[in-house]
């Protein structure tokens, strides 16, 4: 039995996610293993919709081609491939040029999470392990966002933090296609430009909470999800809520409700989550975020919050820490717990279909 790993695109070996990557590669090729017979062909698909062509595909993954292929398998454990014009795409050139018997399709969803199931492994075992210290808010900053792609939402924020002149009062990131034009922070807590590294000039760490003493300077994270449309959660999500920090979120309409139904406890009790319900009407996405109006009104949320002494807000955040807490403990008690689980047995669950 041959199973093979074609992961050939998106990922250089110098990218700091990498081990997370490989770790939820080896875990399904282990499982193929162990339950097919035959040629088989692991696909990773992270960003598999920017392929247009034939051409294109049959140069990233030319064993797909092998007629004796039994099974083959696309693993989507990164970003979400939602775009739809291209996932038509995807699928005709799938049509065209595999000859694989079998199809599988294995793909992050907000039940799901290939990243919490990594958790689990050594990289995050030193925020869960009894006994290590805690990284709580020490400092004075209202808010913290870190952004490394340069997409529209997120250049939208800086640019509306700007204009409410709030960024005198947090600390953030911006990649820039200029690396040394990189919105980056530095060890002295200013935002700065330059000395930045990677291809938009901004490592890409999802492997911790980044720098911990810049962590517990700012009260409260604003996380820009990768996409503003679908139904997806990545780690940036997932960051403070292992690192106690209450959060505003920019991502797809309904993700704080996805987060609640998972068992999560969000912050409506202190302000209105309905920013996270506005959604714009889209020819190319039925669940699209309305970028503008949900990221105003962030900012106007933390002018208010910008309005409070410093002793109020501290207040503020003891009055938040049980909820702190209790996600804290619900995602490495239970969720991850529960994702591992899944892990363990997703091959198993793809045969009893």
């Amino acid at each position: 039995m041959i199973a093979q790993l074609c992961n050939s695109h998106g990922f250089f070996h110098g990218w700091a996610a990498t081990q997370y990557h490989h770790e939820v590669f080896r875990a399904i090729v282990t499982q193929i293993e162990e339950h097919y017979t035959g040629n088989c062909i692991v696909v990773d698909d992270t960003w598999i919709s920017k392929i247009a062509n034939e051409e294109t595909f049959v140069k990233m993954y030319p064993n797909v081609m092998r007629e004796n292929v039994e099974h083959i398998f696309f693993v989507n454990s990164v970003d979400s491939s939602s775009d739809c014009a291209a996932e038509n795409d995807y699928h005709e050139i799938l049509q065209q040029l595999t000859t694989a018997r079998h199809r599988h399709r294995i793909t992050v969803n907000s039940k799901f999470q290939f990243w919490a199931y990594f958790c689990q492994q050594e990289f995050w075992q030193h925020y869960a392990s009894p006994g290590q210290p805690d990284y709580p808010w020490t400092g004075e900053e209202l808010f913290l966002s870190y952004n490394r792609k340069p997409i529209v939402h997120r250049t939208k924020l800086i640019e509306a933090l700007r204009n409410h002149d709030l960024l005198r009062r947090g600390i953030v990131t911006l990649g820039n296609d200029d690396p040394t034009q990189a919105l980056t922070v530095k060890e002295n807590l200013e935002v700065t430009d330059g000395d930045a590294y990677g291809n938009v000039g901004i490592p890409n760490d999802i492997t911790s909470l980044g720098n911990h003493n810049i962590w517990q300077e700012a009260f409260i994270n604003v996380v820009t999800e990768t996409l503003t449309h679908g139904e997806f959660l990545s780690e940036k999500i997932w960051k403070p809520i292992i690192g106690k920090r209450p959060f505003f979120l920019i991502g797809p309409p309904g993700s704080l409700q996805k987060l609640r139904d998972l068992g999560f406890k969000t912050f409506q009790g202190f302000w209105d989550e309905s920013y996270n319900e506005l959604v714009t009407p889209s020819l190319r996405h039925k669940n699209q975020l309305s970028e503008d109006a949900s990221i105003e009104q962030v900012c106007l949320f933390l002018n208010e919050l910008d309005e409070f002494p410093l002793s109020t807000m501290k207040a503020l955040y003891h009055e938040m820490a049980s909820i702190l807490e209790y996600n804290y403990k619900h995602f490495f008690e239970t969720f991850a717990m529960e994702n591992r689980a899944r892990m363990d047995t997703i091959i198993q669950d793809e045969l009893n279909g």
